[in-house]
């Protein structure tokens, strides 16, 4: 058994004790998808955000799985969605949108994206 088949124990045993805890959802659904269960995974982002719609981390997170499915306009949905609940500079959310726009062939955005940081 590796360790994220541990985490995933841990955290259903977790979930079990607090099933309103977004975080215990978004910890599960990081181990999911590093063991490509992805549709796991975004099952328990979409869980995260079922008890709180604010949830940037499960948004954040959701991005990057639609991102490994090549699902590249989702994963920038999501991440917009991360942005715009929580706008402060964050590299890693912006840099991954720069990152999807770059997969779907759409530079300008990508160079944008990435230009718009180096001001901060």
């Amino acid at each position: 058994m590796k360790h994220y088949d541990y985490a995933i124990n841990d955290f259903n045993k977790a979930i079990e004790i607090n099933p309103n805890s977004c975080l215990y959802y978004v910890c599960r659904g990081y181990a999911y998808w590093h063991k490509k269960n992805y549709d796991a995974a975004i099952s328990d982002c979409n869980k995260a955000l079922e008890v709180d719609s604010d949830y940037v981390s499960a948004y954040s997170l959701r991005g990057r799985i639609y991102d490994s499915l090549k699902n590249y306009q989702q994963a920038i949905e999501d991440m917009t969605k991360a942005i715009e609940i929580n706008p402060e500079v964050d590299e890693d959310k912006y840099l991954f949108r720069g990152n999807f726009y770059s997969n779907l062939n759409q530079y300008n955005s990508a160079i944008l994206i990435c230009t718009w940081l180096n001001y901060f």
